[in-house]
């Protein structure tokens, strides 16, 4: 084939990461998850409601103040990498994450239970919090934690 440029395997995870989002019910962040082994999709997960839960009229967050522990705890959505490995099971192990966003440290610990080797952030890192505490987490198991770029399918790994 010529005249055309085809994205790389990890561009089109990536965008099916994105994709899954779209899925979302959550009022406040929409964030999606895909699990490829060999670059072949395992399993995409979305952040919302438990199944059978209603999908949320208002943000139960709101009614706490910012900051607060009691804040995060009144949410009870499932994250997406949370979804994402429920749905693959025992298939995630040895496989890639593709995430719309830096992970949390408990959705961190899940990845390494799992057996994850690496994990891609969609379009950058944004260095808070959440990221120094995943970056922690990934290097005590040297699980590869880097932010791929959609347009140009660059890699680029967390350097602390």
């Amino acid at each position: 084939m010529t005249g055309r440029a085809r994205i790389t395997t990890s561009q089109m995870l990536g965008k099916l990461a994105r994709v899954a989002a779209e899925r979302s019910a959550c009022l406040r962040h929409q964030h999606g998850a895909v699990v490829a082994v060999d670059g072949m999709v395992v399993s995409t997960g979305y952040n919302g409601p438990p199944r059978g839960f209603p999908h949320c009229a208002a943000c139960a967050r709101d009614r706490h103040e910012p900051g607060t522990r009691e804040r995060l705890e009144s949410c009870h959505a499932v994250h997406a990498e949370a979804n994402a490995l429920l749905q693959a099971g025992p298939r995630a192990r040895g496989g890639d994450m593709y995430v719309t966003g830096v992970p949390c440290r408990n959705c961190a610990r899940l990845i390494v239970q799992a057996g994850v080797r690496r994990v891609y952030v969609v379009g950058g890192f944004e260095l808070g919090e959440n990221a120094w505490d995943a970056a922690k987490v990934f290097a005590a198991v040297s699980v590869g934690f880097c932010c791929l770029d959609l347009k140009t399918g660059s890699v680029t790994y967390w350097r602390e």
